[in-house]
Formats: C-alpha cells, sequence, structure tokens
C-alpha cells in the first residue's frame, strides 16, 4: 500500500516543475533596488511615535494611518532578504496590490517568478480578492491558503493571529497616500513583535555580550578615553564560538551602550544583566565617531545595509536641522 502511495506522490513534484516552467518569465515584474529611502525612516519614526505601545492600555481602540509608500518599502525589504527577489506594494482605488519579483535558480538564462495578490477593504483582516501567477490566474480560496502555508512555513503564525485579532477595519485611501488600519490594543502584540526581531537564541547572545563588555569596561578609568578597537576586537572573540550570531549581538550591545539606550527598553529580562561602567570610547580621537560607527555597524547586521544608510541619511538630516554635528 506505501509503495503505491509513494508512486502516486511522483507525478506532484513533476507538475511542480511544470508549473514553473509554465509561469517563469523572462523579465520581472518589479525591477528596482533594494535601497530604503529616509523618507520611509522618517515616515516609520512618526508612525511609531503616533502609536506609542508605552501609552496604550489593553482595548484601547486606535487607528493608524500606515504611509503607502512605508509599506512599499517594507515588502520590498523582506523580499530582497529573505527571497532574493524584489516586492512592491501600490494602492489603487479602494484596492491594495502586492507584486513580487523573485528570480527562480536551474533555468538556462534569468527567469523569474512573478506573483500579484490584491487585497481588499473589510472588517478584521483585509482578504485577498484575486491572485495570478504570471498570467496565471489564481482563485482567491487558494491564494488564501497558499498566503496561509507561507505564514506557518515562515514560523510567523502566532503573530500573524494576533495580529489578525487586534485589527478590526482595513480601508485603502489612495488620495491620502495612507492604509488606514483601526485596531484595539492588546499588550500580547509588542511580545509577538520582540519574538519575531529578537529569538530566544538572540537573547543568550545578547546577555553574553552584555556580560563580556562589562567584564572589558570594568577596569577602565572613566575620564580618559580609550580606542574603540581596544573593547571592539576583544568583545568580537569573546565569544564568537558560541553561535554564529554572536558578532550581531555584540554589535547591537555596543551600539546601545554608546548611543545611551538601555536594551531594556525592548528586552525586560535585561534590567538584571550586569551594567557596564561608562567610559569614553573614542573612534579616530572621537566619541561621536565611535557612536556612528558602532550603531551603523548593529544596523547594517540587524537590518541589512539598505536600512542602515537610510536610517544614516535620517540622522544626518535631523542632526542638520538641530544643528549638531
Amino acid at each position: 500500500m506505501r509503495r503505491w502511495l509513494l508512486l502516486g506522490l511522483l507525478p506532484l513534484p513533476l507538475a511542480f516543475a511544470s508549473l514553473l516552467l509554465a509561469t517563469a518569465e523572462s523579465q520581472p515584474l518589479v525591477s528596482r533596488s533594494d535601497s530604503i529611502s529616509s523618507t520611509s525612516i522618517a515616515d516609520a519614526r512618526r508612525l511609531l511615535a503616533s502609536n506609542d505601545p508605552r501609552r496604550l492600555r489593553r482595548g484601547d481602540e486606535r487607528t493608524a494611518l500606515i504611509p503607502v509608500g512605508l509599506i512599499d518599502t517594507t515588502i520590498n525589504h523582506f523580499a530582497s532578504r529573505s527571497l532574493g527577489g524584489r516586492g512592491a506594494f501600490v494602492v489603487v482605488e479602494q484596492r491594495g496590490e502586492i507584486r513580487l519579483s523573485v528570480p527562480l535558480p536551474g533555468f538556462p538564462g534569468t527567469r523569474y517568478l512573478n506573483v500579484r495578490a490584491v487585497i481588499g477593504e473589510a472588517d478584521g483582516r483585509p482578504p485577498i480578492t484575486a491572485a495570478s501567477v504570471a498570467a496565471l490566474p489564481l482563485p482567491a480560496w487558494l491564494a488564501e491558503l497558499v498566503a496561509a502555508a507561507v505564514i506557518r512555513a515562515a514560523g510567523v503564525a502566532d503573530q500573524w493571529q494576533a495580529a489578525e485579532q487586534a485589527i478590526r477595519r482595513v480601508d485603502f485611501d489612495a488620495g491620502g497616500g495612507n492604509v488606514v488600519v483601526r485596531y484595539v490594543w492588546q499588550p500580547e502584540l509588542l511580545e509577538q513583535a520582540r519574538s519575531l526581531a529578537v529569538t530566544a537564541d538572540d537573547v543568550d547572545n545578547l546577555r553574553a555580550a552584555q556580560a563580556a563588555l562589562a567584564g572589558l569596561l570594568d577596569h577602565r578609568a572613566g575620564t580618559a578615553p580609550v580606542p574603540l578597537a581596544q573593547v571592539l576586537l576583544p568583545l568580537l572573540r569573546c565569544c564568537s564560538e558560541r553561535s554564529p550570531r554572536y558578532g550581531h549581538a555584540a554589535l547591537l550591545v555596543l551600539a546601545a551602550y554608546l548611543s545611551g539606550h538601555s536594551l531594556a527598553h525592548a528586552l525586560p529580562e535585561a534590567r538584571s544583566w550586569p551594567r557596564a561602567r561608562r567610559v569614553r570610547l573614542v573612534l579616530h580621537g572621537r566619541y561621536d565617531s565611535a557612536q556612528h560607527f558602532a550603531v551603523s555597524a548593529a544596523l547594517a547586521a540587524w537590518a541589512g545595509e539598505p536600512a542602515a544608510n537610510a536610517i544614516g541619511v535620517d540622522k544626518e538630516l535631523r542632526d542638520a536641522r538641530g544643528g549638531s554635528g
């Protein structure tokens, strides 16, 4: 019986390969760079400021105006980092449309899988109302099944469910250039967002890096400037054998230290970690150069170089307006 079942399953990979062959296209639907504009970073800052979770209580009803450009940038960043492709988001009338182009390996020349998904306005989570792969239309119900499978495969089913429960209404405002999301705040949303950004292994690495930094600075005098390299290199070497991502953690810990921000704002458990004494770390004799280097390196490690560049430009613009160097 098992043998016949296996024989019956053999055509499935062939059918999938045939589908890819039939829908692969020579030109991408989305062709753009993976850069992130400083405008998107500024939009994200404003969105967070107007929906600050520290000021929200359970059950508070809020309306978030999410710029279409910010969603567009986020989807492209995800497609670039996770799929090696490109993505886009547009609003046409009362509908949103996600577009993806992913290069397919194993084909002669460069071939692309081009996907469209149209999302309609709705109470609760907005449904997929139409979808296509290249010129092949997909039934909406099939697109929903595929989307659910992708969410599960990506390991974000719990986070997606929490967001679904919080959303009350989604509208697309093409004239205003916003996606209007009405939601009910639940503190679990913040915890789910943290779990997406920082895994349990990341927390272990951050704890080790914080302890290592505290140990490296414990004997340093607080007034004399210390070259950044004298701390950065030992910090990176300290626990590098424990995890490939320890270096990411070390850079984030150092960036938080130099910028004066506590990791406890994002990770409550960090309140009990060893505290590093305040020392003046410098790069080429300047504290602000050391700070800029560490923050940029951490952003590049955690969010990717395009995000680091965009945040750096945004900071320079804000510094220029504020008169700082």
